[in-house]
């Protein structure tokens, strides 16, 4: 990483479809017990409005859409971090 680089460059920018069906089947597969439901409805909620109509979204939308709920106290760390894991190893698929 350079001197103005950000925790988030690390992710690829490239977006990829993952609808709202995708995002609810993590969460329902989840067993994170520091997420509460309504925890997880507000990280559903973010998503789903980054994605936005085309419903396609990169890592890093995702990764700066956890970093914000976390920096706005929505969210812990731990729980950005657990996210972000999740995430990665979802989008790894699209690698194939």
């Amino acid at each position: 990483m350079g001197f103005f680089s950000s925790p988030g460059d690390k992710y690829s920018n490239i977006e990829h479809n993952f609808t709202t069906d995708q995002i609810k089947r993590l969460f329902n597969n989840l067993r994170m017990s520091n997420l509460h439901e309504n925890e997880e409805d507000i990280v559903e909620e973010a998503l789903v409005t980054r994605k936005g109509n085309d419903g396609k979204i990169s890592l890093r939308q995702i990764y700066e859409t956890l970093h914000h709920l976390k920096n706005t106290n929505k969210i812990s760390k731990i729980d950005e971090q657990k996210l972000m894991s999740l995430f990665q190893e979802e989008y790894k698929q699209f690698d194939k």
